[in-house]
């Protein structure tokens, strides 16, 4: 595309096929499917980074594909009357592009689905929808570290046990240690009130959102009760020179 150096996309190839799926326990349901699935498969897309999907109809009815919430080319965007006709097939391009350059814009979660006129619902209602995934450049770089402020109770057994409780990611890291040691930390990281009555108060350390760059040892923290839309924005402002990976 014009003024953007992006790499050569990558090919992927889905089947609109039929299926059975458990969808009330202990009762097979007749679906139709993306690779006969339900949702269908789900892509994870990263900014720039340019994707054609194969769409081949294998079903007895015309579909059209549309990715909801895409910026995508005129040709790709799945209008209603552009048919893939049974035993046909259509490649659609998605550039993956965000809108005026805003990161912050960007990452978020859309869906595919059938669009095909006066047939939409009955073909979506059989199990023609699936996600698609944005990830945008800060994504990758992201580390949620939560430091305990009572070591003598959050000892490594119980956060174990509360991480494994939740479905705790790769990604986020707690942790715990010797309570000289977590104090050296949370100071380091900037998790204290100079006031020593205010921090011995440990509801006055909860809901912020601390983050920074360890290179550069810039750190910074904003309250938690923020937009996530806000957040993102003020951690791409603070971080930019660096997150920016773009030539």
């Amino acid at each position: 595309m014009p003024g953007l150096d992006l790499p050569d996309p990558i090919l992927y190839e889905v089947r609109m096929q039929t299926g059975q799926r458990e969808i009330i326990p202990g009762t097979l349901t007749d679906i139709w499917g993306y690779d006969g699935q339900y949702p269908g498969p789900t892509f994870r897309v990263q900014r720039n980074q340019p994707i054609v999907v194969r769409f081949i109809n294998e079903l007895d009815v015309e579909q059209s594909i549309h990715n909801h919430g895409g910026h995508t080319p005129f040709g790709s965007d799945g209008f209603p009357n552009d048919f893939i006709f049974p035993g046909e097939f259509k490649d659609y391009c998605y550039p993956n592009i965000a809108p005026d350059d805003d990161d912050a814009e960007f990452a978020s979660t859309q869906w595919y689905h059938d669009h095909a006129m006066d047939i939409t619902a009955e073909n979506v209602y059989m199990g023609l929808a699936g996600f698609y995934l944005l990830f945008g450049d800060l994504e990758p770089d992201i580390f949620f570290i939560g430091v305990t402020l009572t070591p003598e109770i959050d000892t490594p057994a119980v956060l174990k046990a509360y991480a494994e409780q939740f479905g705790t990611k790769p990604g986020w890291t707690f942790v715990t240690g010797l309570k000289d040691d977590i104090e050296m930390i949370r100071r380091k990281m900037g998790v204290y009130d100079p006031d020593p009555v205010v921090d011995a108060d440990l509801y006055s350390h909860a809901g912020l959102v601390t983050f920074g760059n360890e290179p550069t040892g810039r750190w910074s923290a904003l309250p938690g009760t923020m937009r996530a839309d806000q957040i993102t924005k003020a951690i791409l402002r603070r971080t930019r020179p660096i997150a920016q990976k773009r030539p």
